[in-house]
């Protein structure tokens, strides 16, 4: 049974958190503090702990000169219960952790350089009004609004475009500005976005919106998940136990998450909305983890194609080896059909010469113009023609080949 144990009050330090806001983004805080983004910075406001300006990570990341606030002596300033997640004893062990990703050298570079993007704030909305009006948004904001909903979601018409957003009409802004957050940093860094039409059968997605990253597909979307319950059905009749009939009945809960529709099993797919923390700051790690995701798949992809060469390699291998087995068969049966064929006519001339000797004996004549010379010379020629050892003399069985396609019919 698990056990909650007491843990000793802890408070911010001011100076430690100055230092930590201002070496990097309040989203890559968050993992140290246990805290979203957005409570980190109510509590720097409280401490009067600076913050940097809106462009400061983009500025620094570019080689930009920047200016750091200086930390304020504290006037009158509170001290704030910082929060902790209470330690639990005896606990289940942790499921065990994703496996880390076997990378290359130049894969682990490309790596290193996306973690120190994400550190710098490189993957940070720098234009948010200008994002919402990127025209994809747009588009997909005219069809959503006017869409029928099922089971409380948006459904886009099946003739339509749009992207792959599958929330309640209440939700329905937050989302666009979520997607409209990812399009705008995915093309800021020369990566394009594309709706296109998914695999409709047995269930699919009708739209898949898809980021095309180091000339690899990856697909993500946001859903809302939607609490379902049974509740009676005004309209249907009891059933013959008098007992009233029940229908599900969906609510939204207004829970979002962004998901990557794909196969990693190294990297995150999946970012939800928790008590601590919204989607929306979660965005920079988000695009962090799809370019990740590009890698490996970049990396499968080789492998794969590495794979089909050697493949290939075997298969026009075999190929030649097959080729050089069946032309080897056909001198093997040429070879075979030759000495059958001598020993074929060999027979034959046997076979006339003992005739002629029988007939000899017999007394008969032998003379070149009688019945039996003429038949020896016919018979002799004949196993002329099938000695592959002597030339082989004419016969009108040369002329067989003139009847093929012909018909007594016509």
């Amino acid at each position: 049974m698990m056990t909650r144990t007491a843990l000793a009050p802890q408070f911010w330090n001011r100076d430690e958190l100055y230092e930590d806001v201002w070496n990097q983004p309040l989203t890559a805080l968050m993992p140290k503090y246990g805290v979203s983004a957005t409570a980190i910075g109510k509590t720097c406001r409280k401490l009067q702990v600076p913050l940097p300006g809106r462009g400061y990570w983009a500025k620094k990341a570019h080689g930009h000169s920047v200016v750091r606030k200086a930390l304020p002596k504290a006037a009158g300033v509170p001290p704030i219960t910082r929060y902790q997640r209470p330690a639990v004893a005896n606990t289940i062990p942790n499921p065990p952790t994703q496996p880390e990703f076997p990378v290359e050298p130049e894969d682990k570079t490309e790596i290193d350089r996306i973690n120190q993007m994400l550190s710098a704030g490189a993957f940070v909305l720098k234009r948010p009004r200008i994002a919402l009006r990127h025209p994809m948004v747009v588009a997909a904001r005219n069809t959503l609004r006017h869409s029928m909903a099922s089971k409380q979601i948006l459904q886009v018409p099946w003739n339509q475009s749009c992207l792959d957003i599958r929330v309640s009409k209440s939700t329905l802004s937050r989302a666009l500005g979520i997607m409209a957050a990812i399009i705008s940093i995915f093309e800021d860094h020369g990566v394009k976005v594309r709706v296109m039409p998914g695999d409709k059968s047995y269930g699919q997605r009708s739209n898949e919106t898809a980021a095309m990253i180091f000339g690899e597909r990856i697909q993500f979307g946001i859903t809302e998940r939607m609490k379902q319950e049974r509740v009676p059905d005004p309209k249907a009749t009891p059933d013959a136990a008098g007992r009233q009939r029940l229908m599900s009945r969906y609510e939204a809960t207004g829970e979002l998450s962004i998901h990557v529709f794909s196969s990693s099993n190294y990297f995150t797919r999946v970012w939800r909305d928790t008590e601590h923390a919204k989607i929306d700051s979660l965005v920079p790690e988000c695009i962090a983890s799809m370019m990740k995701i590009a890698v490996e798949y970049r990396r499968s992809t080789a492998k794969r194609h590495q794979e089909e060469s050697f493949r290939r390699l075997d298969w026009e291998e075999l190929k030649q080896l097959k080729t050089q087995i069946e032309a080897e068969e056909t001198l093997v049966q040429r070879l075979e059909n030759g000495a059958d064929s001598w020993h074929r006519a060999r027979r034959i001339r046997e076979y006339v010469l003992a005739l002629v000797e029988c007939r000899r004996k017999q007394g008969k004549e032998l003379g070149p113009d009688t019945a039996l010379g003429r038949w020896t010379i016919w018979a002799l020629q004949q196993a002329d023609r099938i000695d592959p050892l002597t030339e082989s003399p004419s016969s009108i069985l040369d002329r067989k080949r003139e009847l093929v396609g012909w018909s007594p019919y016509g």
